[in-house]
């Protein structure tokens, strides 16, 4: 619901009811990320980390908030953790993949990325029987579906690229989870 004073209350009265239980304390962290408040949120999942070492989900999102204080190489860190943990998980993968795309290390950035799109449901939970397009294929005559799940901002940053396909001779079907969808119909 997005009440998140109202979840840090909660996970308050959690924490101060079983202090040594580490899941209130990186639920706490969630929410005061949401609010942006990344200092008190990794303190959060540190209180989290020293009460279990193995919580994946608090040393990914620790990462998350790292990387939103500009402390890159801790984020990084948290990021190996969270992989090392969960080895599975491609929420982990993913944003250690994106963080290296910041950092403009591509050669390790594409390859963790193009990891997720190998699992059978690749990172937005939807199964991919199709292959997926590198941009090295002769796609003329042929349908290329894109889902972005992220919003309208994702949809604007892509949709470039996608005019871009139809120009290679490619049906463009774009699914996007967004209200807004209807600015995007007429555009390229």
């Amino acid at each position: 619901l997005r009440r998140y004073d109202a979840a840090i209350a909660n996970y308050d009265r959690a924490i101060a009811l079983q202090p040594a239980f580490a899941e209130p304390h990186k639920g706490r962290g969630d929410a005061l990320q949401r609010q942006c408040r990344y200092e008190e949120a990794v303190s959060a999942y540190d209180q989290a980390i020293a009460l279990n070492p193995g919580l994946g989900g608090a040393w990914n999102n620790r990462g998350v908030a790292l990387q939103n204080l500009r402390r890159l190489e801790a984020a990084d860190e948290s990021f190996r953790r969270a992989v090392d943990l969960e080895p599975s998980e491609a929420g982990p993968r993913v944003n250690q993949a994106l963080l290296y795309l910041l950092q403009e290390d591509f050669s390790r950035g594409w390859p963790a990325l193009a990891w997720v799109q190998e699992m059978p449901e690749g990172r937005d939970g939807r199964p991919h029987r199709q292959p997926v397009w590198t941009g090295k294929e002769d796609i003329s005559g042929k349908t290329l579906f894109a889902y972005l799940r992220k919003g309208l901002g994702a949809a604007i940053q892509f949709y470039r690229y996608a005019v871009l396909a139809r120009e290679r001779g490619a049906r463009v079907v774009v699914s996007l989870n967004d209200p807004r969808l209807p600015l995007l119909r007429n555009a390229g």
